[in-house]
């Protein structure tokens, strides 16, 4: 067995009754896979949501600095950004990323050899654009590298952002013209909404008080409509 300096088998040499056969291990075959995988979640109101970027890689095979990218649909997306997590940060990595249509770069390393453990590596940020129901965040072009400097593999996995539901509108006002009724007389009321009905529309329950006094049940407020 040959191994180099930073301990790493080289070569397997087997010699027996005059037979020499030489076997080349690849040092990434030694290493197992580690996985970048985005969090999804659900945007609020203003179309922000924050996702966590999670490292996990297996014992031994923990690295030092790692890249990926985030591609997603321009259209979908209004803005991305990505700061380093705690993982990042615990050993001592700086983040930096660029951006294009769609894409979002990131390189997560630092000027020393210390490792990365599991735990949040970065902290996305994004806002959709407004009338996007969900969207996809993909996670490519993820490499990882060792204290020295050899490749180490990562898989990496998007994550799904949805859009809150927007609240339900509220009754805002009630109002009759004529205000004031004799016997046998008729008023007409409108019914107001402080948002836009829904699909379906918006159904509003009526009652009254007064055993003279005679209405409908509900009333239903068309969708889109206020009144």
């Amino acid at each position: 067995m040959i191994t180099d300096v930073h301990g790493r088998v080289s070569s397997w040499l087997v010699r027996g009754l005059g037979t020499l056969t030489l076997c080349v291990l690849s040092a990434n075959n030694l290493l197992a896979q580690g996985t970048l995988a985005l969090s999804s979640g659900t945007a609020a109101a203003n179309g922000s949501a924050t996702l966590n970027l999670t490292l996990t890689s297996p014992a031994g095979s923990e690295p030092a600095g790692i890249q990926w990218t985030f591609t997603y649909s321009p259209t979908d997306i209004v803005s991305i950004s990505a700061i380093a997590g705690a993982s990042g940060n615990a050993a001592g990595k700086s983040l930096s990323c660029s951006g294009s249509s769609g894409s979002y770069a990131c390189l997560l390393a630092g000027l020393n050899t210390t490792v990365m453990q599991n735990g949040v590596a970065a902290v996305v940020s994004v806002t959709i654009a407004a009338g996007v129901t969900s969207t996809t965040i993909n996670v490519v072009n993820t490499l990882g590298a060792t204290p020295v400097g050899a490749s180490l593999p990562i898989n990496g996995v998007g994550g799904i952002v949805t859009a809150a539901a927007p609240p339900l509108p509220t009754l805002s006002a009630l109002s009759c013209a004529p205000a004031s009724l004799s016997s046998s007389g008729s008023s007409t009321c409108t019914v107001s909404l402080n948002a836009p009905a829904p699909a379906g529309g918006a159904v509003v329950s009526l009652s009254d008080n007064a055993a003279a006094l005679t209405e409908p049940t509900s009333v239903t407020v068309g969708v889109g409509s206020t009144t």
